[in-house]
């Protein structure tokens, strides 16, 4: 009885025992090519119904929409090669505008949306929530409007969630909270506000959580410190108060940390150098945080920018900084670190075998003594130095022009005195110089005008003499000259006054009244230059 298939109709399994093999083949196919586009006409007409509410495609790039090509070739749409259904969209960067469909969720195989980089505006649809199989959701840079809904909780499988840079307002959900296979949550610069739920702890398997440039206030929530895979935390720029809770110094996982510019207070722990091996960027600025910096930052090697500007903090910066070999950015303006003690700057010698880095900064501080002459053999890599605003005394070194890159010296109101170095004049990619309020004496040296990047140079409120280089002509992209409270004298050199886009109006005391008016001549007929520069010279 092998082979045969029972039926309850001899006749008709004689009837199909009589249909050749390759006829049954041919009726097979046809059914399923009958049946096929019955299936997939719901996502056909999903897509028609998204493209239906865009506004603008200045790039065409849905001009491949249309019922001449099947909806598996049409740009930016993947289909599953079982099925044949809608399995992602990718529409980043296409200038797309319109709001973005709710029939977005008729397309029920879909994994992913990728709609980055757009236009589109009005709500993130609710209806996002009934594509239970959706693991990437991507709608960042547009301009979304209204509250996140809740309903994409639903979306059990989420791994992505990326709804940045729009114009999102109301609270985070708490429902966001059960999405247990999220990695990532971005919500940065938009209008959130209320507080950061809790229940976000719940996000076991989060390793990235942005929440930056919201109006979200509260405190950070203890609960995020049992998201053990967290590796970036970003929740600066809110209005978050109180303290960092001892729980998120228990993730060993973080590499970036950033709670820069809130209210917020307290201590850093001694042991953050080792709680946190992995740190790379560290970012406390603009909060009130005291006490110390942590020595045990040395300790955490692989630490590339670190941010303490505008706390108040105390104490010194570590002396052994110098282990920590891909640093780039040190920055602690603006606190009230320092004693006033030379020896506070023994760190500066330290720094010297970072030769990665790129800025450096202590200005606004209480450092005091000399000035440090290892300044002089910092990385050549260096292009912002500002160490303003101290007690440094002193001339400045002899070797400064190794600091080839640097395109921002800040050395402003300090006790500095001397000469100006003729070496500044090899500093070719200075873009701006500040050497105000010191007490350097003597000329400004010629080599200045060597800075022909230079946009603005400060020299005012210092012991300076002599007369207005005219090599100071050769800047030709300054816009602002500032060489006020000095002993200058002489006349204006023509070649300065050839600048079109300087500021004159802050030279020295004794030529404020003739070059206002000078410059109010030079505005009004340009043609009266020459005249200008005679009268000048005389």
């Amino acid at each position: 009885m092998q082979g045969r298939i029972f039926t309850s109709s001899p006749m008709a399994s004689w009837a199909f025992w009589s249909i050749p093999l390759h006829a049954i083949l041919l009726i097979s196919l046809s059914a399923a090519a009958a049946t096929t586009p019955l299936q997939n006409e719901t996502d056909r007409l999903a897509l028609l119904a998204l493209k239906a509410e865009i506004t603008d495609d200045p790039l065409q790039a849905l001009s491949s929409w249309n019922d001449s090509l099947h909806f598996w070739e049409w740009r930016g749409v993947t289909c599953g090669r079982t099925n044949q259904r809608v399995s992602a969209l990718n529409l980043t960067s296409l200038s797309l505008e319109g709001p973005l469909s709710p029939h977005i969720a008729n397309l029920s195989f879909l994994t992913a949306i990728n709609a980055s980089k757009n236009r589109f505006h009005g709500r993130v649809p609710y209806e996002l929530g009934h594509l239970f199989r959706l693991q990437q959701l991507d709608l960042s840079f547009n301009s979304c409007q209204g509250e996140i809904p809740a309903a994409i909780s639903n979306c059990s499988k989420l791994l992505v969630v990326d709804i940045s840079s729009n114009s999102l307002v109301g609270k985070i959900p708490s429902e966001l909270g059960s999405l247990s296979h999220l990695t990532r949550l971005s919500l940065y610069i938009n209008g959130l506000s209320g507080n950061i739920p809790p229940s976000l702890g719940n996000l076991s398997s989060l390793n990235r959580l942005s929440l930056r440039r919201n109006m979200l206030d509260g405190s950070i929530p203890d609960d995020l410190g049992r998201i053990s895979k967290l590796g970036f935390l970003q929740i600066a720029e809110n209005n978050l108060s109180g303290t960092v809770p001892s729980s998120i110094y228990n993730l060993s996982d973080i590499f970036m940390f950033s709670v820069a510019a809130n209210q917020l207070q307290g201590t850093l722990p001694w042991n953050l150098g080792l709680a946190f091996p992995n740190l790379k960027l560290f970012y406390v600025s603009r909060n009130r945080f005291t006490g110390s910096i942590p020595v045990s930052l040395t300790n955490a090697s692989l630490l590339q920018e670190v941010y303490f500007p505008n706390n108040d903090f105390t104490g010194g910066v570590p002396m052994d900084l110098g282990n920590l070999q891909f640093l780039r950015i040190l920055d602690v303006e603006g606190n009230r670190i320092g004693t006033g003690k030379a020896e506070d700057l023994r760190f500066v010698d330290s720094l010297t075998n970072c030769s990665n880095l790129q800025e450096f900064g202590f200005p606004k501080n209480h450092f005091a003594g000399p000035f440090p002459k290892s300044i002089a053999n910092l990385s050549t890599q260096l292009y912002r130095l500002a160490i303003g605003e101290n007690q440094l005394s002193g001339i400045i070194p002899e070797g400064i022009e190794n600091l080839v890159k640097l395109s921002t010296l800040y050395m402003n109101n300090n006790l500095l005195m001397g000469e100006i170095p003729a070496a500044f004049g090899k500093l070719w990619n200075l873009k701006e110089l500040d050497l105000s309020g010191n007490k350097f004496s003597g000329k400004i040296p010629p080599s200045i005008g060597n800075l022909t990047e230079l946009l603005e140079l400060h020299l005012q409120e210092n012991n300076l003499e002599g007369s207005i280089p005219s090599s100071l002509g050769n800047c030709r992209k300054l816009n602002l000259l500032n060489i006020s409270q000095n002993n200058l004298s002489g006349a204006i050199p023509k070649e300065l006054m050839g600048i079109s886009s300087v500021n004159l109006a802050q030279l020295s005391s004794q030529f404020v009244d003739r070059v206002l008016t000078i410059r109010r001549g030079w505005l009004e007929n340009s043609s009266r230059n020459r005249c200008f520069g005679e009268q000048i010279n005389r």
